[in-house]
């Protein structure tokens, strides 16, 4: 697996495709994990950030970012029930960055769009040079689609989308700096 990953970035860097990672930590645990670890959080607490440096380490600059941490809004048996507060998730982020200083870090959460989110509205930006970081950076689509392809596309040009959320279909909420 390792040589198959490597040969895919060594592919995607020739050609100025610029990747990202998911994920560095999940933080929704099972019920069973979430009882074994309430006595051993310290050795979690190693396990994981040993787990990130290793991680890094190999891919390096390779991954230009990451879902840092991905599930975060989990209500029950999360690493932030288990440890008692949302503190492990600053550590997390703080080693992250620590490890790769270069890299673009976010929290992915999916869980909480069904429910949490009142319009299937999106809008999706798209910049040649970087990711957008305003609604009016380059739309490429806003509707309700559950998939949207950008065509037509130039070959070896990279591209960076952005994807803004709406609780009421027309205000979109800012991405994470």
């Amino acid at each position: 697996m390792r040589e198959w990953t490597d040969r895919a970035l060594a592919w995607l860097q020739a050609r100025a495709i610029k990747v990202r990672g998911h994920h560095l930590l999940n933080a929704r645990l099972n019920e069973a994990d979430h009882r074994k670890y309430a006595r051993h959080r310290d050795s979690l607490r190693r396990q994981i950030l040993a787990h990130m440096a290793a991680k890094l380490g190999v891919l390096g600059k390779r991954v230009g970012e990451w879902d840092a941490i991905s599930h975060i809004a989990v209500c029950e048996h999360s690493l932030e029930t288990l440890f008692g507060s949302p503190q492990i998730y600053v550590e997390v982020m703080r080693h992250a960055r620590r490890l790769a200083p270069e890299a673009k870090l976010w929290v992915n959460e999916g869980t909480i769009l069904p429910g949490g989110m009142l319009s299937q509205t999106v809008l999706i930006g798209c910049r040649l040079d970087d990711f957008p970081t305003n609604t009016t950076d380059g739309t490429v689509y806003k509707g309700t689609n559950q998939v949207h392809e950008h065509v037509p596309l130039t070959p070896y040009q990279p591209y960076y989308y952005t994807i803004w959320l709406t609780h009421d279909g027309i205000h979109f909420l800012d991405p994470p700096p």
